[in-house]
């Protein structure tokens, strides 16, 4: 089992879910994980690692080292920058499924 894997698994023991849950909610397949887990892959694509640290709102290298502290929230430059923020995360976080009709109620408006 690599860093990697045990430093992104102890994220997703904090936020109380399971790998499986995370890939979901970022849209990449459990086999990346399930590869890195087995020491089958030493590493991910820049893309997926950025997805994960967006969503657990660290950095790359605290993915990659464990070290780095967990990035601190920028201040919104406005109230309506607060809002994109939040419904980014949000986004993040959803399920594909639910992400998709959101996207398309909000298409109708």
């Amino acid at each position: 089992m690599s860093d990697l894997y045990s430093n992104i698994h102890s994220l997703c023991e904090k936020e109380g879910i399971k790998d499986g849950t995370l890939c979901s909610n970022i849209g990449i397949r459990r086999s990346f994980l399930s590869e890195l887990k087995a020491g089958r892959t030493k590493s991910l694509s820049t893309e997926i690692l950025s997805k994960i640290a967006t969503y657990f709102n660290v950095s790359v290298d605290y993915l990659l080292t464990g070290d780095q502290k967990e990035n601190q929230p920028q201040q919104p430059q406005s109230e309506v920058d607060a809002d994109i923020k939040w419904i980014e995360q949000k986004l993040v976080e959803m399920p594909k499924e639910k992400r998709e009709a959101l996207m398309k109620l909000i298409k109708t408006m």
